[in-house]
């Protein structure tokens, strides 16, 4: 099917060629009145035309796809994904890639992440300097945020170097369920074994042979060889660092992608990470919580005043009735028999959650010279200046007293 322009330059052609005006329109099915039309599409697509030639410029590896995406980040406003195709097309921008034959096994992923810091992924990249120096660069990903956490560069990297970048990663996004490698010496070494099992991670090696199976971070080495190191002539390695350094941080805050729809990996991971930081910080609370009223099921703590003093009762909630509890003038002075060893047990956790909240020097000092208080004792808060007893060793008075009469 030719189109309409086709056929006025067609016949243009033909009137060049000495036929009529009138056969020539009836030769091409043209109307007479259409020869004159001018297309106001060149002078719509200018400024679009434009920015596609600069993109392409900036980036010779993008695709129309990945051109669409950067330009309605940066128009803050939709653009027509086939109009972007057109005029990509039209520029003879399009960049003819080789085509990879897809393994299809048929089984599920293993250890398929579903949500951030749950697996990461890293591998080695390598390349040559123009001095002839060596690049070996580490690529730390996160599979689910698709995040590039980190690209160390040097002339050599071992184990324990692969370890001091671990380690920095993990107190700035947190320590992730697993990390997945191949069967590197690095990623196989003892040492970061030993190192992961302590940071309470799990390592997946792949199998020999398979990297398919650690399909992301070859995915994201294929990108970082393509954007970077293929366009790129390192004079030296120092300045390798500063260059895929900058990449980096492209490629995490500027470059669309494609499976997060088409926006970039640092917005979802941190949308992600206040997510999970939200949930966690509801589930805590929740947990606490049920854990206060789980307490409040089995023992009650009153606080009252008598004679001006502040009284600390503590008992059972469906124990001993009123009359069976010691008086406050009774103090620290009233019989200890008849107590069971879940009350000593009870009293002793309650010591110990009150000192490390209060120091109150004075009622310490009571509890030791007394050695062990009743059920419902005065606080005083009054004491004689400057003789403060140490909180810790009068708590730990009162508690091995108390582990001593449950013995006995």
């Amino acid at each position: 099917m030719v189109s309409a322009q086709a056929r006025r330059e067609q016949v243009d052609y033909a009137v060049s060629r000495g036929t009529s005006v009138r056969r020539s329109c009836a030769l091409m099915n043209v109307s007479r009145s259409a020869l004159e039309y001018v297309s106001t599409m060149p002078a719509r697509d200018a400024v679009l035309t434009a920015e596609l030639k600069e993109l392409a410029a900036a980036n010779p590896a993008y695709g129309h796809r990945f051109a669409w995406g950067v330009l309605t980040r940066q128009r803050h406003q939709r653009v027509n994904r086939k109009r972007v195709r057109r005029l990509w097309r039209a520029l003879g921008l399009s960049v003819r890639r080789r085509k990879h034959r897809k393994i299809r096994t048929g089984q599920p992923r293993a250890l398929a992440p579903t949500g951030p810091n749950q697996v990461w992924a890293y591998d080695f990249v390598h390349d040559t300097c123009g001095n002839g120096q060596t690049i070996k660069a580490l690529a730390v990903i996160d599979e689910w945020t698709r995040e590039s956490l980190a690209i160390e560069v040097d002339s050599k990297l071992d184990a324990a170097r692969v370890i001091r970048v671990l380690e920095r990663l993990f107190e700035t996004y947190g320590t992730p369920a697993v990390l997945r490698s191949d069967n590197g010496p690095e990623f196989i070494a003892r040492a970061l074994r030993i190192w992961a099992m302590m940071k309470h991670s799990d390592i997946a090696t792949i199998e020999p042979g398979k990297p398919w199976q650690n399909g992301s971070i070859e995915s994201f080495n294929g990108t970082l060889r393509l954007e970077c190191l293929d366009r790129e002539c390192f004079a030296h390695l120092r300045e390798a660092k500063i260059v895929i350094e900058q990449w980096r941080w492209e490629y995490d805050t500027k470059r669309p992608h494609s499976s997060l729809g088409y926006r970039t990996p640092a917005e979802v991971g941190t949308e992600a990470r206040a997510a999970v930081t939200q949930e966690s910080n509801q589930n805590e609370i929740a947990a606490h919580r049920a854990s206060c009223e789980a307490a409040a099921e089995q023992n009650t703590v009153e606080v009252h005043h008598h004679d001006g003093e502040p009284v600390i009762t503590v008992g059972p909630r469906n124990g001993d009735s009123p009359e069976a509890r010691c008086k406050p003038e009774i103090g620290c002075h009233g019989a200890s028999g008849g107590r069971s060893a879940d009350w000593n047990r009870l009293w002793a956790g309650f010591a110990g959650q009150i000192g490390s909240c209060f120091r109150l020097g004075a009622f310490w000092k009571k509890l030791a010279r007394c050695g062990w208080p009743g059920r419902s004792h005065r606080v005083s808060s009054s004491g004689p200046r400057g003789h403060e007893s140490d909180l810790g060793g009068q708590l730990g008075l009162v508690v091995r007293r108390c582990q001593s009469e449950v013995v006995l």
